[in-house]
């Protein structure tokens, strides 16, 4: 056996001690570097809770009229003046909302002088025309002076007929300048605001007529809604029930549905918001309760939490949120009551950053 590849240390205590420090002097001789663990961020957490399997859907809705209303411009300009906000009564010809009109009634003014001036032309060309007559009549003008005026007579009318239908115009766009309710009704909504440059035909505000009422909210896409179903609803000041008359098909931006339901008791004012809740609904049994700001968005509109796994690493799981309730955000995914979540500033940490929590809450 070659001596490089054995080395044994004689027994006795001088050379058990050698061999001693032998061993030691090797082993801190290693070249291996020595790797330290990275600190761990401080993180508050929270833990997830479980959504209930059958609660009663809750929503904030609307009182809206079933025969709702549109006013839009009929000129276009700058606004005003705004005479009515969400929630007013209005009459029949009230003033809403008022145009800039200066520059409108100058026009009007330049339209009604030259229906004058065209007035004056026509009377004197019909003058005119008289005179030649009695002249022909009296064999002291000829037929032909008398048709040349004839036609000129006749052509001044028409001039003062489109003058007169350009002065109305003009007094129409003045009218057109001061927006008024076409109807007895509720503003339900208002979407203009003071010094905005508008647009012929822009939708400035929204009239709930009278008649019947109905409720208008917004629902979960994921919440079982089936027409007919019944709920109860609560405003300042009274409740009362109604039932659903159908559920929009396709779910908006926000994840949500756009749900009517009619209102069988006493109605309250269009405009009056209520609370509503469905007896018969369910939320997805995988659901759970994370705080709104754990809650991420991507420029895609996808939505995520980050997750702290066993290990104390931070990892991505995509969610769908479904409600926001008082207790906080409702999402469905792979995220499950119990799992740790991170309550807020997720958006500056990066998935796979070791963590530690300086607060977890319950």
């Amino acid at each position: 056996m070659s001596k490089a590849s054995l080395f044994i240390c004689n027994p006795g205590p001088l050379a058990a001690a050698l061999c001693g420090i032998l061993a030691v002097g090797l082993t801190g001789c290693s070249s291996e570097p020595t790797t330290v663990a990275p600190a761990a961020e401080p993180v508050a957490l929270v833990a997830t809770a479980a959504a209930p399997i059958d609660p009663a859907l809750r929503a904030t809705g609307l009182v809206r009229g079933r025969h709702a209303h549109v006013v839009t411009s009929e000129a276009a300009g700058r606004i005003v003046g705004v005479h009515a906000d969400v929630g007013a009564h209005v009459r029949r010809g009230q003033l809403l909302a008022t145009i800039e009109g200066e520059p409108l009634r100058l026009q009007l003014v330049v339209a009604e002088a030259e229906v004058a001036r065209a007035a004056a032309v026509a009377a004197e060309r019909e003058a005119a025309l008289a005179r030649t007559r009695g002249l022909v009549e009296a064999g002291v003008a000829s037929q032909a002076d008398y048709d040349a005026l004839a036609v000129d007579a006749d052509s001044a009318r028409k001039m003062l007929e489109a003058a007169r239908a350009s002065a109305e115009l003009s007094r129409r766009a003045v009218r057109e300048a001061e927006v008024r309710a076409p109807l007895d009704g509720v503003v339900a909504a208002r979407r203009v605001e003071l010094s905005q440059a508008v647009a012929a035909g822009e939708a400035l505000f929204d009239i709930d007529g009278p008649g019947r009422r109905d409720i208008v909210l917004m629902a979960p896409a994921t919440a079982t809604l089936e027409p007919g179903a019944h709920a109860r609803f609560w405003f300042d000041g009274g409740a009362g029930e109604a039932r659903l008359l159908g559920v929009s098909a396709r779910a908006g931006s926000a994840g949500a549905r756009t749900a009517r339901l009619e209102i069988l008791s006493d109605a309250p004012l269009a405009g009056t918001p209520v609370e509503v809740a469905f007896s018969g609904s369910s939320s997805p049994t995988a659901a759970a309760i994370v705080p709104l700001a754990a809650v991420l968005s991507g420029r895609d509109g996808a939505r995520r939490v980050l997750q702290v796994d066993a290990e104390g690493v931070l990892q991505e799981a995509a969610v769908e949120l479904l409600a926001v309730t008082d207790a906080g955000a409702l999402v469905s995914g792979p995220t499950r009551p119990g799992d740790r979540v991170v309550a807020a500033g997720g958006e500056f940490l990066a998935v796979g950053t070791r963590v530690r929590a300086v607060a977890v809450q319950r």
